[in-house]
């Protein structure tokens, strides 16, 4: 499948943001921007963009579009409810329990919850608080569907819907710096639940895309970053004072210009900016390749190739060398000899990056010894 043309790219942004709309006798191909804002989460927002727009949309698209927002309003029905039981939890039990990504920015940043799909819903709880946890959600139909370095996956079984618990923003939280505690005494309160500051937010959003994820995204949280720098408690300084550091650094940079690639503003410009200094010269030239058509393509392709390979992106030898020792530090706390466990580490590093590969080995159930394998830079079911 091609990349979106310029002119798609335009038209897209002029949906979702408001911007100029492309020439009147522009070419479109529907059927590709269709598919692609589908695949990127886009479609409630470009129905919406739909109220305001001066361009001819055949009726077919338009119809096609209404649908798409009628279902993710269906779908948003369902997960709050589920939202609102969590909300009871955390309420009755006094545990924290802060929302991330679209189940924290639906009602926030949008002025309707339908216009910002998911497809989970996120959350951060203390690392010792996850078994407790564990316990409430299964009593509430969630079952363990499986799991990584900083998260576990529910899914319930009569809706379907998904449920990631993350102890930790990303797999490798000691080595950022992102102390999960910090970040949920930070939090502000949302009714019984909690939400990350918009500064903890867009951090979080750049390193999903940047580390977890090898520099691609859904383009919704691109917009979501657009959004989060326009919000009035957004404190710029507050943002470079955390992000500001050697080895987070480099990655925000990298999340804010794959955000701006896709929505430039005037504000993620300017944090990109400020935060230039913490990348290399090769860094900064593999990023200003970064382009819209690219980011806007139905299932982009990782930036930085298979996950391991993101350890080069941290720049120096000594960064590259401590993040990887922090990504093959074993995980487990079984009573195991030390040897054990980093051999254990190394064997679930191997089977997630190299033999699961294989295409036999690609059904996401196939069980084996090793089995939950939670050594991944990759999000939960990326694993």
């Amino acid at each position: 499948m091609r990349q979106l043309s310029p002119t798609e790219v335009t038209l897209v942004r002029h949906l979702v943001t408001g911007s100029e709309p492309p020439a009147e006798d522009a070419l479109i191909d529907w059927d590709l921007v269709l598919t692609s804002a589908g695949y990127h989460r886009l479609s409630p927002l470009l129905y919406e963009g739909l109220k305001r727009t001066p361009v001819a949309i055949p009726h077919v698209v338009a119809t096609r579009l209404e649908r798409a927002f009628h279902v993710e309003l269906a779908k948003a029905v369902v997960r709050f409810h589920h939202v609102e039981m969590l909300e009871a939890i955390a309420e009755r039990s006094g545990r924290a329990l802060s929302l991330l990504k679209g189940a924290a920015f639906a009602n926030a940043l949008y002025p309707h919850p339908a216009l910002r799909p998911m497809a989970d819903i996120d959350a951060l709880v203390h690392p010792n608080e996850l078994s407790a946890w564990d316990g409430d959600v299964t009593a509430l139909g969630f079952q363990r569907h499986d799991t990584s370095d900083h998260a576990v996956c529910f899914r319930h079984r009569l809706s379907g819907v998904f449920l990631e618990l993350h102890r930790s923003l990303t797999s490798c939280n000691d080595y950022l710096g992102m102390d999960t505690a910090t970040l949920l005494e930070r939090a502000r309160r949302s009714g019984g639940l909690r939400t990350l500051s918009p500064e903890d937010h867009l951090i979080h959003l750049c390193l999903h895309a940047s580390f977890q994820h090898g520099f691609r995204q859904a383009a919704v949280n691109a917009y979501d970053a657009r959004l989060l720098v326009t919000h009035p408690e957004f404190d710029t300084a507050l943002f470079l004072e955390r992000s500001n550091t050697r080895r987070l650094g480099p990655w925000v940079y990298g999340g804010l210009a794959l955000s701006r690639s896709v929505f430039p503003s005037d504000e993620l410009d300017a944090l990109a900016t400020a935060l230039r200094g913490t990348v290399s010269h090769r860094v900064a030239r593999k990023l200003s390749r970064l382009d819209a058509p690219a980011g806007l393509t139905p299932n982009p392709k990782a930036t930085t190739g298979p996950p391991l390979r993101r350890v080069l992106w941290a720049g120096d030898i000594q960064s590259t060398l401590s993040l990887l020792k922090e990504v093959l530090r074993p995980r487990a706390t079984a009573n195991v000899s030390q040897a054990s466990r980093w051999t254990e580490r190394a064997a679930q590093l191997l089977w997630n990056h190299c033999l699961r590969l294989i295409p036999l080995a690609l059904m996401k159930q196939v069980p084996t010894f090793l089995r939950p394998t939670p050594a991944s830079l990759g999000e939960v079911r990326d694993v």
